[in-house]
């Protein structure tokens, strides 16, 4: 009987850290990825995440995993392999991904964009426009879910701050990010990808 004790604790031990590995059995509990957590009312997200201190790289890797409808992303660099490869994975699963980029990314040699276009995933190129004294970029850092599992029954949440998709900016550099699920502000950041998303294009059509 003992035996089968020890063996059930440790089956248990072995599955709850699988899972966390996994970034599924705190997907739901934002303190685990916080250190400064918010209160917020309940049904509402508001948090603040700091890079290096919290596990920025490993809560978007959970979030990515619990959305079941769409993600749209508008990036300045993306070089991070294990949230490109969560992205893929989405992809993959029938969840719609697409992804606004600066134009800089096709010339960076450690940029995932070829390997996440050639992965199911629809990648805009926001061409940087040459001024006769400086680049325009494409600069923002913003994560749009439209139906994410980390909401209790589902729901909306955009991510923006200074943290771009990179090993550095996630794990190293001094970054903030953003959540929230309030409705305005997400329907906000979806006009302003579907305003850059026509911008792509137009300029596409120009160099064509």
């Amino acid at each position: 009987m003992g035996g089968m004790m020890m063996v059930t604790r440790r089956y248990l031990l072995c599955l709850l850290l699988a899972c966390s590995l996994f970034g599924q059995a705190d997907a739901y509990n934002w303190r685990a990825f916080a250190q400064n957590y918010i209160e917020a009312p309940e049904g509402q997200v508001s948090q603040l995440m700091f890079s290096p201190e919290d596990p920025i790289e490993r809560m978007l890797c959970s979030l990515i995993a619990n959305e079941v409808e769409k993600v749209q992303l508008m990036q300045f660099m993306v070089t991070n392999k294990k949230i490109s490869d969560a992205l893929v994975r989405k992809a993959g699963q029938g969840v719609s991904v697409e992804l606004i980029i600066d134009g800089g990314n096709f010339d960076c040699p450690f940029s995932k964009v070829s390997y996440l276009r050639n992965n199911g995933i629809t990648v805009h190129n926001h061409e940087r426009v040459q001024t006769p004294f400086y680049q325009k970029l494409m600069h923002e850092k913003v994560i749009i879910f439209h139906n994410n599992m980390a909401l209790p029954g589902g729901g909306s949440l955009v991510l923006f701050g200074s943290c771009n998709l990179t090993s550095s900016a996630c794990r190293h550099n001094r970054e903030n990010l953003y959540i929230s699920n309030e409705a305005a502000l997400v329907s906000r950041f979806i006009e302003r990808f579907a305003t850059a998303v026509t911008i792509c294009e137009s300029m596409l059509a120009c160099r064509v």
